[in-house]
């Protein structure tokens, strides 16, 4: 169904992403953005990133998008796919490494391969060394092909990531290992790309209980999902802060040479500088060139992974 390979540089990329109760798209040409949104959905259309109901998306996406044409690149939630690294003998030939990778999908994980879509690529790979690195990608085909019906005809699905492997090769001219922040309305999420290239994912959820302890009280549309709205950022700070140290620890940290933050749940320009001095770290956006697109610094904060994205399928 899906053609995995690069696209034509001069068509239009629409990279789509779905968070929480929310789609956000972006329209690439090239590096200029010409077009990106974002909409509100109905409870029952996602959940923990999961796509539940294309029929229920569709009617809602084709306005927004009518008139264009292009190639679709799906960024997926890490929450839905399996990021594993394999070690394996150096040495195997295609047909080995295939049957190791199966072999991991099928007795390590359980899933059935009839049942997954799944790619891997080798890193940091030596003729020399006697072990070679493979990162595993796997997804079930159910979390997949609903977005097959969720776009007309004029845009056809071509790409899907996990958003981690974007932020594992968004930023090439490091090297040392950095981190990526996301932080929306009721999650935060964590990238720490390690010196192999590899994206270790964390995460943590926010709560009703834990707004309310922080003097903040959710409010819903009426459609019932969230609103757009801001975390304190006191409590951001916080969070960030505690997450970084628990889950990276201080040896970790200590090797981290930049921090990357985007998301819609809090005001990023106040929130840089606060976190860059909590942590002691540069603490930047995710793109740092102007004149992209973007009519505002919060689009880079909202879509700036998109734009990542489109730019890694046309490379």
């Amino acid at each position: 169904m899906f053609n995995w390979r690069i696209f034509d540089k001069k068509r239009t990329i629409l990279a789509v992403q779905l968070i929480d109760n929310e789609l956000r798209y972006v329209f690439c040409q090239g590096a200029r953005v010409f077009h990106s949104g974002s909409m509100t959905l109905p409870a029952n259309v996602v959940s923990g990133g999961r796509l539940l109901s294309a029929e229920h998306l569709a009617p809602l996406v084709k306005p927004c998008l009518k008139g264009y044409v292009g190639q679709v690149a799906v960024m997926l939630s890490s929450d839905v796919v399996h990021a594993h690294m394999l070690t394996l003998p150096n040495g195997l030939n295609q047909e080995e490494l295939d049957y190791q990778v199966a072999r991991h999908i099928t007795q390590t994980l359980g899933l059935s391969m009839s049942d997954v879509y799944y790619d891997w690529s080798r890193l940091g790979f030596k003729e020399s060394a006697a072990e070679q690195n493979v990162l595993l990608a796997v997804a079930r085909q159910s979390d997949i092909t609903p977005y097959a019906h969720v776009f007309g005809e004029d845009l056809p699905i071509r790409w899907v990531s996990p958003e981690g492997f974007v932020w594992a090769n968004a930023f090439p001219e490091n090297k040392s290992p950095y981190v990526v922040l996301r932080v929306e309305y009721a999650q935060l999420s964590v990238w720490h790309v390690d010196g192999t290239g590899q994206a270790h994912y964390f995460s943590r959820r926010f709560d009703a209980n834990m707004m309310a302890q922080a003097g903040f009280v959710y409010q819903t549309d009426v459609n019932g999902g969230a609103a757009a709205v801001r975390l304190p950022l006191r409590f951001v700070i916080e969070e960030v802060s505690s997450a970084m140290m628990r889950w990276l620890g201080g040896d970790g940290l200590r090797h981290v040479g930049v921090v990357y933050g985007l998301g819609g749940g809090v005001d990023w320009l106040s929130a840089r500088a606060q976190l860059q001095q909590r942590l002691g770290l540069p603490v930047r956006a995710v793109i740092e060139a102007k004149g992209v697109g973007f009519d505002k610094d919060e689009d880079v904060d909202c879509f700036g992974g998109l734009w990542h994205l489109a730019q890694q399928v046309q490379s």
